[in-house]
């Protein structure tokens, strides 16, 4: 994520051209959408440079831009969907839009609460695992040949390997 923030840092202090700017912005959020953990921040970023852009939009037009980064993002399960959602409250005027994304913002939020909790149970089981890996690795070394201590680790990895696969599987039934 700090590498997309220095670049769209250097771009704008580079380029007055809007059009550019947008064109890395919208790049940016396309490589970093996945992100759940940080990938609003380059959203924030995005819709900051947008309200307060002094180049080539109309007052009108930047509005427009500013709800439609808005709405793009509140559909999306990122770990701040709450803190956007109160800031978009705040700035939004029009009560109509406001009714038209609370149904995606609502649903952004069940996918959000359900991959949170996923990840928090990958992590509680993956954590005694280390924990007893580091451990068991430590006794293997002092009491076993190498070759029972290569076939203990290889057990090791293999399960820290399901857990992983069970991740990337639940990930990929969300998709479909």
């Amino acid at each position: 994520m700090l590498l997309w923030d220095e670049y769209l840092e250097f771009t704008q202090s580079n380029t007055t051209n809007d059009k550019r700017i947008i064109a890395m912005y919208e790049r940016a959020i396309a490589a970093t959408m996945h992100d759940l953990a940080e990938g609003s921040t380059i959203w924030s970023r995005y819709r900051n440079w947008t309200i307060n852009s002094t180049g080539e939009l109309t007052t009108k037009a930047r509005q427009e831009a500013v709800r439609d980064t808005f709405h793009r993002q509140l559909m999306l399960p990122y770990a701040d969907l709450l803190t956007t959602w109160k800031a978009y409250i705040e700035w939004e005027t029009d009560s109509a839009a406001i009714e038209l994304i609370t149904p995606f913002f609502e649903q952004g939020k069940i996918v959000y609460d359900d991959v949170s909790k996923f990840e928090t149970q990958i992590l509680e089981d993956a954590i005694p695992i280390v924990l007893k890996k580091k451990k068991k690795n430590k006794q293997l070394q002092q009491k076993n040949t190498p070759q029972q201590v290569e076939k203990e680790k290889q057990e090791q990895e293999n399960k820290t390997l399901q857990i992983w696969l069970t991740y990337i599987e639940y990930h990929l039934g969300q998709k479909s």
